[in-house]
This record gives C-alpha cells, structure tokens and sequence, in this order.
C-alpha cells in the first residue's frame, strides 16, 4: 500500500503524462477531449486532468454532484445533471457545444479539482492493490504498474509484468515496457522513460515499514458527540446560520495541514459531512473517526483504515455510530457511492427505527431522520469506540467539583486609588493589562477612575483572555504537530482545562506551557 506522500508523486505523475505535457506537477483540469480524437475505439467524450472516458467521465461529473450540488448546479448551463442519468458508454459532444463548456466549468470549478485529485488517488490505491496480489512488493515498481493499468488495463500491467524478470522491480519493470509493442504501454516509449525518471529520482525501492496503529485515548463518549449535534439542528444554509460549522471546519483544515485534503468548504458546498467532521473536531475527538472530510466517500477510506468500518446496511446501530448513505441504490447489500453522512441520536428498537441528525438535508438544514432497520439505501456504519459514560455512584457530582474548583479560583476585587493604572495593577497581580481589560470590559485601559472596581480573574487563563502560541511549542496538546503560521500568533480562549485551553479560529487544544497572555 502506497503512502501518502507517494500517492501524491503518482497523481502528479499521471497527471503530468495525461494532460500536463510531461511536467511533473503539470495538470489540466479543465480538458476535455471529443469522441474519437485519439482512436476511433473511443467513442465517447474523456476529461480532467486523470482522463477520464466515457462511464468513469459520468462518474466523475456524479462525485462533484453529489459533494457540491450548488456549485454544480450552478455551473450547469446546459442539463448535465439530467445527462448523469444515462450511460455515457457513447457520450459525444463537440469541445465548442454548450454542454462541453459547462462541463469544464464544473470539473474546473475548487469542488471539481477536488473530486479529481480524489478520484484519481482511489483508482491508483486500487490498482497498486492488484500490483501487490501479482507479486509486486516495491513502492516504485507498484507505482510503475499502476501507471501501466492506468494506461492499457489490468491485462497490459499483466502482459508488461509476464516479460518482467523477477524480482519486480523498477529497472526490470522499464526494462520490459521497453520490449513492449502492445497499445497504451509498448507504444508510449517517451511516457514510459518519463515515468521510470520520475519514479527513479523521487521514490525509494523499499517498502514502506508498517505503522503503528493509532490507539485512541480521547475520553469523548457518544452522547457528548450526539449533544453537539442536537446543538446544531435547525441551522440552515439559506440563512448562512450554519456558517458556523463550516467556519470551525475549516479553521481545523487550515490549522492541520494535510486534513481533509485541504479543502476549503464553501458557504454554498454542500455539507453533510463537513456537519459529521465538525462535531468531532469541537469534541477534540478527530482520533476517535481517523481523521476529517468533507466527501463522504473519502471518508469511508479514513473510517477504514481506522479499522471502524462496517459494511453491513443490516445492522442494527447504537446511539453514537456513524450511518453513510447510497442515494442510487435502494436495496441491501448496498456498495455504491456514499452521497450522504448523519450521526444515529436513538434507537427504537420495538418499532425497528432509528434517528439520525445528518446536515445538508431537508433543502439545506441540520435536521433529523427516522430510518427503518435495514434501509435499502444504507451503505454502511462507522462505529468510533467511544469512551464508556462514567458511573456517578460514592462519586461527586460534576456541579459539585465546578464549585469546589470555583471556590480555589475565586476572583478578587480591587479598588481603583488615586494615581493607580492598569498596567501597575496588574503587575501587583501578576497578569497583563490585556487580561484586565478581557476580564472587565475596559474599552479605554488608559482611562480608569478612583473607586472603579476592577475583578482580578482568579486564573491565569479564563474564557475570553487573548493568549499568544510560543514560537517553541511543537505539538498540540492532542499530539498532533502545530503548524507554522500559528506559533507566534494570537487567539481568543474559548475553553479552559486543567492543563490545556482551546483557541478559536484554530478549535485546538494547546498545553498551557505553549501560550502566554497578551
């Protein structure tokens, strides 16, 4: 299995020999080639950066649909949502029709270059996968057979791999396409010397060693996850209320450079999945799924590799689980393409129902569900192991440790005296003026008046203080690395713990050592 970094050179390679005129990292997103222009057996239209043809072009088109149905919608011009319901085994168009127009404006559009990069990283993980079951074990010799799949099928990676002396490796792989005359592979002789460069200069012939499976240590139980999601029903797109789970979405995107693909979610995009991610991201529970998404089938991928995944539509779920849904298929067993995600609230189970609360739906909103055991259009479930609810017996209530908490913190109240500023008391107090003026709701903190009451915070950090990430820190305090631009910024306490506080516009932990008051 190829690692990430590794899938990235491989897209940019397929890319680059597709539609990029053989430059590594060069891609044409917008292309769109008419039926027959390459060889009269393509009687279909091919587009994207990857090339996409006929079926897997619909496909394709489908994946932008079903993840930003405004976007789409609104770069479609010319009826190609109605056109996705047919087989495009045949499509033909000409490059200067409307149709072809708005078809690149659509596979051109963010959401459109997005479904590419993911559509294209699938079929490579798929096709190394079959390069492995031959016998390939290298991450440049898969990824040299991917490239030959890609090209001719399976049946040219299997032609060129039965005139390749073993071990399969890279040299032997080029060694072999080299001798090759089949179409697609043999025939491409500048392609095939441009890949074996590529790969050669960027990727180890090793095997990638295995990783340690990340073992979850969040305390997050399911009703934490479901209550923040019941916070969120009514929220609508048409109102832009819900600008407030995208808006902590893809502060998280921004913050963790790699997640999510690092894609920017839209106010218009549609969101369902974005909903699911954010609830998990409030919670600081992103381990307890994987990793975040805003496409649904992309993170049955990370529900996958987290080993939480169930492809089953049969079975009964529990509060907490994770349902996923295939619009195009309404029967059981149901593998299709996942369009739409919702987090299961309660089960009935004399009634044989459950309720979901899922964003995006209802014509836009965070809204619930009732849904019958066994719904043909359930693709599957993802079940996060949740922390267990804690007993409450011969234990003390949670109120009852607030106050005691309260009580070892309590402010302290000071009376302004003549000559007094800000900056003195607070150096009697060992905080900053910044922190007084966040306390009290100074709006002039060189204005103070003899007998003003001035509340000195009973902590250092308090919801509401302005806090600075120390250019030193390096981890979150969920383990995760900090990014660059955010050492040495500044942010808003939005919550505070014994040992940590979470910042707004980032929604992340950090460790109390890493920040100072402003």
């Amino acid at each position: 299995m190829l690692n990430a970094k590794n899938i990235e050179i491989l897209r940019k390679i397929i890319y680059a020999v597709e539609t990029g005129g053989q430059v590594y990292g060069g891609a044409d997103y917008t292309s769109l080639i008419e039926a027959n222009t390459n060889t009269s057996n393509e009687v279909a239209i091919t587009i994207g950066a990857g090339q996409w043809y006929a079926d897997e072009a619909r496909t394709l088109l489908k994946k932008i649909l079903a993840e930003a149905p405004d976007t789409f919608r609104k770069l479609d011009t010319a009826g190609i949502e109605g056109d996705l319901s047919k087989s495009w085994s045949k499509y033909q168009i000409k490059k200067t029709s409307a149709k072809a127009k708005a078809i690149k404006a659509i596979i051109s559009s963010e959401p459109g270059k997005a479904a590419q990069d993911a559509l294209i990283d699938a079929q490579m993980k798929e096709y190394v996968a079959e390069a492995e079951k031959l016998g390939v074990t290298s991450q440049a010799a898969c990824m040299m057979c991917a490239n030959f799949r890609h090209q001719g099928g399976y049946s040219a990676m299997k032609r060129v791999l039965g005139k390749t002396a073993k071990p399969y490796t890279l040299d032997n792989l080029y060694a072999a396409c080299s001798t090759d005359t089949g179409n697609q592979v043999g025939a491409y002789k500048s392609r095939q010397k441009f890949v074996y460069n590529t790969l050669k200069s960027k990727v180890s012939e090793e095997s990638p060693k295995e990783e340690k499976k990340e073992v979850s240590k969040v305390g997050v139980t399911a009703k934490q996850i479901i209550s923040t999601m019941a916070g969120w029903v009514g929220l609508k797109r048409s109102d832009r209320s819900h600008k407030v789970i995208i808006d902590a979405y893809n502060a998280y995107i921004k913050a963790h450079p790699g997640a999510g693909r690092n894609y920017q979610v839209t106010y218009t995009d549609a969101y369902c999945d974005t909903t699911t991610s954010t609830a998990f991201i409030v919670n600081n529970a992103v381990d307890l799924i994987g990793g975040v998404e805003c496409g649904c089938e992309e993170h049955i991928k990370i529900f996958k590799a987290k080993g939480i995944w169930k492809e089953d539509g049969t079975l009964t779920p529990a509060p907490g689980w994770i349902v996923l849904y295939n619009w195009d298929d309404s029967t059981q067993p149901n593998d299709g393409y996942a369009d739409h995600i919702g987090i299961v609230e309660s089960v009935n189970l004399s009634k044989k129902t459950f309720v979901v609360i899922e964003g995006n739906t209802n014509g836009g909103k965070v809204d619930r569900r009732t849904v019958p055991f066994g719904w043909g259009y359930i693709r599957g479930f993802a079940v996060p192991n949740y922390a267990q609810e804690e007993k409450t017996e011969d234990k003390p209530k949670e109120e009852d440790k607030l106050k005691e908490e309260a009580k070892e913190t309590a402010d302290k109240t000071y009376t302004v005296k003549k000559g007094d500023t800000l900056w003195a008391i607070s150096q009697k107090y060992k905080t900053t003026v910044q922190a007084l003026v966040d306390y009290n709701g100074i709006k002039n903190p060189d204005v103070i008046n003899v007998g003003q009451k001035i509340k000195i915070p009973g902590a250092k950090f308090f919801v509401g203080c302005r806090v600075r990430v120390k250019k030193t820190a390096t981890k979150y305090a969920t383990g995760q690395k900090i990014a660059s631009f955010v050492k040495g910024s500044a942010y808003k306490v939005i919550q505070v713990k014994s040992d940590r506080v979470l910042l707004d516009n980032i929604i992340s932990w950090v460790k109390i050592e890493d920040v100072t008051l402003l």
